[in-house]
């Protein structure tokens, strides 16, 4: 058996590097294409009339998920479990739910601006909003975070 050619170990051969050119155009080609349909699939523009009714927590989802976090969201998960958020047609929220972190209000107002919903206590209107991001709003389900605050909030419509 003879041994490899030098070209063949160092570079290879004409057609091994045609080989591996067409193998990553195809590769690139094919996450461009995914990348392409994710985009097109995803929600673009909401229809922020959809957001007032009832909506009932589901859980937290966290991007980019760390196996450190699992207590934390199967903590977060645990306490926020019956929380209900009521967003009203005269743009308040009235947030309920048995667990209440500290400095909780429920006397709160939101408006939509930028395509954002921005939430205020209304004792202190003055004060820095809280800024709710919309990742998907349809007649079934609301999936949200805070600005600043990395886990994605998903919740079930119950009434309108």
């Amino acid at each position: 058996m003879t041994p490899p050619s030098r070209s063949a170990i160092v570079g290879g051969n004409l057609y091994t590097k045609t080989f591996f050119m067409i193998i990553k155009k195809t590769i690139g080609l094919l996450v461009f294409y995914l990348f392409t349909l994710q985009v097109s699939f995803s929600q673009t523009k909401i229809d922020f009339n959809l957001l007032v009714g009832k909506w009932k927590f589901v859980n937290f989802e966290w991007p980019n998920y760390v196996p450190d976090t699992a207590k934390i969201i199967k903590e977060s998960n645990k306490n926020f479990k019956d929380a209900i958020y009521s967003f009203t047609k005269d743009k308040r929220l009235i947030i309920t739910q048995s667990y209440t972190p500290k400095g909780y209000s429920n006397n709160l107002t939101y408006t939509i601006k930028d395509g954002k919903v921005y939430v205020l206590p209304v004792s202190k209107p003055k004060e820095n909003p809280q800024i709710l991001e919309i990742d998907f709003l349809d007649n079934t389900y609301l999936k949200f975070y805070v600005k600043g605050f990395p886990p994605v909030g998903t919740f079930k419509r119950i009434s309108n």
